[in-house]
């Protein structure tokens, strides 16, 4: 869970910046004139820069993860804030060894380090300059000289790995097929804007072939995956976040790897899903639009369970922004805290839970990798799927993580397998996306779950398994639960009502 109380202050300005004054041996460093700083001092800092200076504060002190901090700022700019606090967590041992070189805790003794840090990531690494006459940003430009001048620390090693890996990724774009007319409108649409197809991948060719021709995209171009319908590649560092689709919903910005525990269920159309960890909603939008047809089911088919209220409210928006509000019925819960006996409907289930997020090419902070956090992350996954399986009409579980590590990926499976009720009842589904190459390492059983390498697969690093059941479930007690929703739907919201938000 992310303690988001110390959101509230986001609007109010970080620690106040005054009375700095210069030191008469600073020489050329020195500060400007006392008049011109005691000016600045009634100039308020720009919003973006408070804004970004008070997430940083609350993830520095353990509170929340930056980017569910930022989205949960309310700040107008998100992808702003999103670039300028990414760039300022790569760069933080350079910012800090910047802050000791100039003795900052000596001579600014007031300048809040936070706010410090988000304004020389600006300058040196953002637009290049400090807009405004507010004090602390004259306090810094009035060491621009000497902060230009020093010779910054290198990038650390994983930095620059997962800098080059971000710059030949390609942008994936999936067509939203609840909110677009037809698959064929959109791809004409999106050429008129100058976008150029490239000739679609034969059957016979590979997909080390294919991915050979993701990386000889040119700016401008793209192609059609070779796995997921309805998802588009373009070159690397295509831009998406004006186009008139992506504003209406109709196109979405997810990463191949994310895209593959929803495909790989192969869900069948009218099929139940339930999301056990929903937020943010792209694969719960993915789910609504592989299994939903409109005029085919009388009431929702989807579920979408998040446990965290500012994650809810999160998918809440998405799921309304998409398109999806009339197919999916969202809990705010503990899905943990669900009872199977109330969801006899449900038929595949989705678990994607939190892990330590490993194989994210664009993850905002340092991962923790300790052993006591890595067991403490799968001992959580192990108990959620077993959750799962305890459903009782349930056929098939996608379990995934966004991690590289083996005790989340097949430690988990291996412990689920290992469970004697779990066990008895389920196994890995053998055939798999059995084009994909990368496959689960260790035990030959392992071979039925998926990898995905960011160098070789460019896109996340994700691991993928599926589950099916062994023997059919018992079908009569979904079938009468219809007929009991349809005669009176009264009393079943009124049973869901402790859930259900």
């Amino acid at each position: 869970m992310y303690a988001m109380s110390g959101l509230s202050g986001l609007t109010l300005a970080c620690a106040a910046v005054s009375k700095c004054e210069p030191d008469p041996d600073d020489g050329e460093d020195a500060l400007e004139p006392r008049a011109a700083i005691r000016k600045a001092h009634s100039v308020k800092v720009p919003r973006l820069y408070k804004t970004c200076a008070k997430v940083l504060q609350i993830h520095d002190e353990g509170r929340g993860a930056l980017k569910n901090l930022i989205y949960g700022a309310n700040h107008p700019n998100v992808k702003a804030m999103l670039a300028l606090l990414t760039a300022c967590v790569d760069h933080r041992h350079q910012l800090t060894a910047l802050r000791v070189h100039l003795k900052w805790e000596e001579r600014e003794p007031r300048l809040d380090p936070g706010l410090a840090d988000v304004l020389l990531t600006e300058l040196l690494w953002g637009k290049g300059r400090l807009p405004g006459q507010s004090r602390p940003v004259q306090t810094i430009l009035t060491y621009e000289a000497a902060i230009r001048r020093f010779q910054l620390p290198p990038l650390t090693d994983s930095v620059v790995e997962r800098k080059r890996l971000t710059r030949i990724r390609p942008r994936y774009v999936r067509i939203n097929r609840l909110l677009a007319p037809d698959t064929g409108t959109v791809m004409r649409q999106i050429q008129a804007d100058g976008f150029s197809l490239m000739s679609q991948v034969s059957l016979s060719q590979t997909y080390e072939q294919f991915l050979s021709r993701v990386r000889d995209l040119q700016p401008g171009q793209f192609i059609l995956d070779y796995h997921i319908p309805d998802l588009l590649v373009f070159a690397p560092g295509s831009q998406f976040h004006d186009h008139p689709l992506y504003r209406a919903g109709v196109l979405l910005l997810q990463d191949k790897a994310s895209c593959l525990p929803v495909h790989c269920l192969a869900l069948p159309s009218g099929a139940v899903v339930l999301d056990a960890c929903a937020a943010p909603g792209m694969k719960t939008s993915q789910v609504a639009a592989s299994v939903w047809t409109v005029g085919t089911r009388n009431g929702p088919c989807v579920y979408a369970v998040e446990r965290d209220r500012q994650r809810f409210h999160t998918l809440r928006k998405m799921l309304q922004n998409k398109g999806a509000a009339e197919c999916v019925k969202i809990f705010n819960n503990d899905f943990l805290c669900l009872d199977p006996a109330r969801f006899d409907d449900v038929e595949y289930i989705v678990l994607d839970p939190s892990c330590s997020g490993s194989g994210m090419l664009n993850r905002c902070e340092k991962v923790d990798l300790s052993d006591e956090r890595l067991e403490n992350l799968a001992k959580h996954q192990t108990r959620l799927l077993l959750h799962a399986g305890t459903f009782p009409q349930v056929r098939k579980i996608s379990y995934s993580t966004c991690s590289i590590m083996d005790q989340e990926n097949e430690g988990v499976v291996s412990a689920v397998l290992a469970d004697p009720k779990f066990g008895a009842n389920f196994e890995l589904c053998p055939q798999v996306l059995p084009s994909w190459s990368r496959r689960g390492r260790g035990e030959e059983r392992f071979k039925a779950c998926l990898r995905s390498d960011p160098s070789e697969d460019l896109c996340n690093g994700f691991f993928v398994s599926v589950f099916q059941r062994k023997s059919e479930p018992n079908v009569e007690a979904p079938i009468i639960r219809a007929r009991k929703r349809k005669s009176n739907s009264a009393p079943e919201s009124r049973r869901r009502k402790m859930t259900e938000v």
